[in-house]
């Protein structure tokens, strides 16, 4: 069992509390998932996004002997987003020498972890160092896909755009080849450059942001290019100007050169 901070060790032959814990390092935004390994310990998952191997044993406390100790965790990994569910893969157990540390039971096991930022992460576990390590096998925006695009003339691969990322996708194998972060902001529309140079976006706060379709490194930024939000965008043929429609109800062109990004006309939509 567990409850919004700790896990509950319950003797179902007496129904009684027996043990609790973590002590040391309790979890952080409660235990929000759990799961017994096949060795023997118990998998816990936080609301920070820690997952946490916990082991069972009680042992005396050295200042009574009547008490027992909290129960330990034994080490953590820490994931994208809060941790909402945790399945332990049977089929991967298997046993292993002990080596220098035998608390982890000499079982490998792996695990996988989903989380509130729509990630899927597969976990395992190495019992000879005691450690968990974390490998993303799929993921998607947590929040609703503002926009989608693909380069001119190619379909391999396209950009999509949401609260805080965009995200470049190829599309025959459904994963994700680069994401680029912004937090607490929102890109409402994305596009391609034409000459496949740049992916030009439009976000909340008025700003238009081109960035390296590789690397995702910024290559430019349009200060003010809206007094609201960006919601559309798009470029011209010789991938030298932008189109942009704002939430104020404005059009702009911008005339993009590689050193400097000027707003050139500004015209207002007809109503």
């Amino acid at each position: 069992m567990h409850d919004r901070a700790a896990a509950l060790q319950v003797s179902l032959d007496h129904a009684i509390l027996r043990n609790t814990g973590p002590e040391k390092r309790p979890l952080q935004l409660s235990v929000t998932a759990a799961a017994e390994t096949p060795a023997g310990t118990i998998l816990l998952g936080s609301g920070d996004g820690t997952v946490a191997v916990l082991s069972p044993e009680s042992e005396p406390s050295p200042v009574n002997p009547k008490q027992l100790k909290k129960l330990a965790i034994l080490t953590t990994v820490r994931l994208e987003g809060g941790i909402t569910s945790i399945v332990v893969d049977q089929e991967s157990t298997k046993a292993v020498p002990l080596g220098r540390n035998p608390t982890g039971g000499g079982i490998a096991y792996t695990a996988y972890v989903g989380t509130n930022k729509c990630n899927i992460y597969k976990v395992a576990y190495d019992p000879i160092n005691n450690k968990l390590t974390e490998d993303v096998i799929q993921t998607a925006h947590s929040d609703k896909i503002n926009a989608l695009a693909f380069p001119a003339q190619y379909g391999e691969v396209f950009a999509t755009c949401s609260a805080g990322s965009i995200r470049v996708w190829h599309l025959a194998g459904c994963r994700e080849l680069l994401r680029i972060n912004l937090p607490n902001l929102e890109c409402k529309c994305v596009t391609f450059a034409p000459d496949g140079k740049t992916i030009i976006s439009g976000w909340s706060d008025g700003k238009i942001r081109g960035f390296g379709p590789q690397s995702g490194k910024l290559l430019y930024t349009i200060n003010d290019a809206h007094h609201k939000a960006v919601t559309a965008i798009a470029c011209t043929s010789d991938s030298s100007r932008i189109v942009s429609g704002g939430e104020e109800g404005m059009e702009q062109l911008c005339l993009v050169s590689l050193s400097v990004t000027d707003v050139c006309h500004l015209e207002e939509l007809p109503q």
